[in-house]
């Protein structure tokens, strides 16, 4: 960051400081629109400043979506918990307010608090700010989640729902409600402060955060830069503060980069953890990975290729006593993940490692199909062929669904059962993966130089970015070089399409409710840190297996047996030394009830996959009668995909509207269903109704990708439904086979 000096302007006896930024522009830094070479920076004293701007048009078209940005530097914040630093509020008193970006101190710490409207709720984040450094906030709404950036970078978000309500009442920069923690002043420097009337994304954000606006800038209802020495607003709207002239200065520079990235400051003998927020970018991109021999050439175990009909799976064993084998995740990386750290269940189980097929060091047949069902017949021939009559599962990740489908299909073969940070198998709301939460943008960028390179490996690709941050997704601690090699080499190792294929098998699989019964004695163990899912995931795995064992690690990532060796350890050990015989009049009763689940509509839908052969099934089964018994919106798109690729035209648009019904407060899947049935209604030439689709859809602003890989469809739903508004929709092919 380059110097800064204060200048002190009086206005009307209000004292504001304008910030002066001495040093040169990089080019960088410039805006297309030739920026202006003064800048200036709001300051406040935390007593009594504040600039009020009058309620205008403009800042009534917020209705489903916003999003505030702004720089901030805080040279104090009020120090008692729950009071409250207010940066920007419309309508400032409490219960009442509009929107707002603010800070509350809670123990003693600052904490990031975004807000939509006092009906739609607040979304709280603690994080280590700092007074005297600058940084960037962002909150958005979009309708069905509150998201807060910090930086440019994601940092946590919150399901919620409701239409904005905008009143007639003023907005404030640096004042809030004027009754509590005296006035809510804020006490420090504000800059480019940006509304606009969608929620951006994540990569819009970090695109524009270190540039100017030209003002004219799609979405954009206010900006307030003061660059030109005023609060007036920059983007056309007449969104002005009242704050008169302020006088000319010199030529200064925009907020650089530097300070963005705080590099933590780690005591010595400390491992790094990916919550340090430490960037590391190495110097261009290395072509060779170092030459580390598997692990497994270390260990004494047992290794073998065990037939099981069709192909061989390449299997390890060591230790003696209850057996325990270990279903690594993916789909698609092998079992050397779980060395070493399973050599100390080795002290009190019978350990068996083993690649599934398709994967690592075993048979790349594909059989019948690559599909999870087929993985767990695997499993349990891998069972009679190893002698083992009962055995205890523990799935990993993506092995966590196969171990649950496992369960349901081999009952008998289960001594218990071992979930450590897995997928659910659920199809509900939930909110989205935090795996980019700690990964800076200039990481970001880096890795996106890489995958750009031509030429490389896939091992190359997962080394080059493993050094450059990509291990802050899914590890806690920051491996070693010769860790991220292992990884590279041998972690990610299957067979041409096996992800893709297993990935669609995988997601057609939905577990909802169907363990209430399960007598089988069943351990899960999740880490707090674990980014693959969002802080709502553990409640919802604990809640579906109502009967089980719930153990959270506070110090692990997603590979809590790594990064807390002792304490999972422990627990597991604890958990086969206590394990006692089912009944059979229990898993009988068990196996009834998944029956009974097998013949609900929604579990045949939802065990299906998106392709022709799946959704030829679903619609040759689709009963009106579904109408009133499905209630899940997700499964009403696959049924409306279903009867769409049949043709049926008329029942897709009766699904596409029972699944907006079925949506709730989930703007996401609402405005799809609305876009759905415009496009049925393209189909069966009811153009004028399709036109009024598109533009509600388009009035929504929803602002982000969407996907429909089936049919190679990718769009934004506000920009779409523009586009069909003005080209009618023209029927798409299924491209895939199952």
């Amino acid at each position: 960051m380059s110097r800064r000096t204060c200048v002190p302007v009086i206005v009307s006896g209000l004292l504001v400081n304008i910030l002066l930024c001495i040093g040169a522009v990089s080019a960088a830094e410039r805006s297309a629109a030739s920026p202006p070479s003064v800048n200036r920076v709001l300051t406040l004293d935390g007593e009594s400043d504040f600039v009020r701007v009058p309620n205008v048009p403009a800042l009534h078209e917020f209705t489903n979506a916003i999003t505030m940005e702004l720089w901030f530097k805080a040279s104090s914040f009020y120090p008692d918990t729950g009071h409250v630093n207010s940066l920007l509020r419309k309508n400032i008193w409490s219960g009442e307010e509009n929107f707002f970006l603010r800070f509350r101190t809670m123990d003693g710490a600052p904490c990031l608090e975004v807000s939509a409207g006092a009906n739609i709720g607040t979304l709280r984040v603690c994080h280590e700010f700092q007074t005297g450094r600058w940084y960037h906030l962002a909150g958005t709404y979009d309708g069905s989640t509150i998201v807060a950036y910090i930086n440019g970078a994601r940092i946590d978000s919150k399901s919620a729902s409701g239409s904005m309500y905008i009143d007639g009442a003023d907005l404030y920069l640096g004042k809030g409600d004027p009754e509590f923690s005296q006035g809510e002043y804020f006490h420090g420097a504000l800059d480019e402060i940006r509304l606009w009337n969608a929620a951006r994304a994540e990569e819009e954000i970090q695109a524009t955060m270190f540039t100017l606006l030209s003002g004219k800038e799609e979405g954009l209802v206010a900006y307030w830069s003061f660059d030109d020495g005023t609060t007036r607003d920059q983007s056309g709207h007449g969104v002005h503060g009242l704050l008169p002239q302020i006088a000319e200065s010199e030529p200064l520079a925009k907020h650089v980069q530097v300070e963005t990235e705080p590099q933590a400051q780690l005591p010595p003998g400390t491992r790094e953890r990916a919550r340090d927020r430490i960037v590391h970018i190495e110097e261009g991109i290395i072509r060779k990975i170092p030459d580390v021999p598997r692990l497994c050439d270390t260990l004494d175990v047992r290794k073998e290729k065990v037939s099981i009909g069709d192909c061989k799976l390449y299997c390890e064993q060591e230790g003696s006593g209850t057996a325990l084998v270990l279903l690594h995740g993916g789909p698609g990386a092998t079992h050397h993940g779980f060395h070493p750290y399973f050599s100390r269940a080795a002290e009190f189980a019978r350990v068996v490692y083993y690649d599934q097929r398709g994967c690592g060091l075993s048979d790349y047949e594909p059989g019948s199909s690559y599909c999870v069902d087929q993985a767990a017949d695997d499993l349990d021939r891998l069972r009679e062929a190893l002698g083992i009559d009962q055995w205890v599962v523990l799935g990993h990740s993506y092995g966590g669904l196969l171990a649950q489908c496992y369960a349901m299909k081999y009952p008998e073969s289960l001594k218990g059962l071992v979930l450590t940070c897995a997928s659910t198998g659920l199809h509900g709301p939930s909110l989205s993966s935090r795996q980019r939460d700690f990964i800076s943008p200039r990481e970001r960028q880096k890795m996106s130089q890489i995958r750009s390179e031509p030429g490389l490996s896939t091992p190359l690709l997962i080394y080059n970015n493993f050094l450059n941050g990509d291990w802050k997704r899914q590890s806690y601690y920051r491996p070693t070089r010769e860790q991220i090699a292992r990884i590279a080499l041998y972690g990610w190792v299957h067979d041409n399409g096996f992800n893709g294929i297993m990935s669609r098998s995988a997601n057609a699989v939905d577990l909802a409710g169907v363990f209430a019964e399960c007598p089988i004695p069943t351990l899960i163990i999740e880490a707090k840190w674990d980014m693959s899912w969002n802080t709502d995931k553990p409640e919802q795995i604990r809640e579906n297996h109502p009967h089980a064992k719930f153990v959270m690690l506070e110090e692990s990532g997603h590979s809590s047996f790594a990064d807390e060796p002792e304490a999972f350890f422990a627990t597991l050990k604890d958990f086969l030394n206590g394990l006692s015989s089912v009944s059979p009049g229990k898993l009988n009763a068990w196996k009834e009830s998944l029956q009974r689940s097998e013949d609900n509509p929604a579990t045949l839908v939802n065990n299906l996959g998106w392709g022709q052969r799946s959704n030829r099934e679903i619609a040759s089964k689709y009963d009106k009668a579904w109408l009133r018994q499905i209630s899940d919106a997700g499964t009403w798109l696959k049924i409306g995909f279903a009867l769409y690729d049949a043709k049926r035209y008329d029942d897709a648009l009766s699904a596409f509207t029972r699944m907006q019904e079925t949506a709730g407060g989930n703007q996401a899947r609402k405005v799809i269903a609305i876009i759905w049935q415009g496009h049925m209604l393209d189909l069966l030439d009811r153009r004028d109704e399709a036109i009024a689709k598109y533009r509600e859809a388009a009035e929504m602003r929803v602002n982000m990708e969407y996907r429909h890989d089936q049919y190679g469809l990718a769009y934004n739903p506000a920009s779409y439904a523009k586009e069909r508004i003005s080209s009618p929709f023209v029927r798409l092919e299924n491209r895939s086979m199952d």
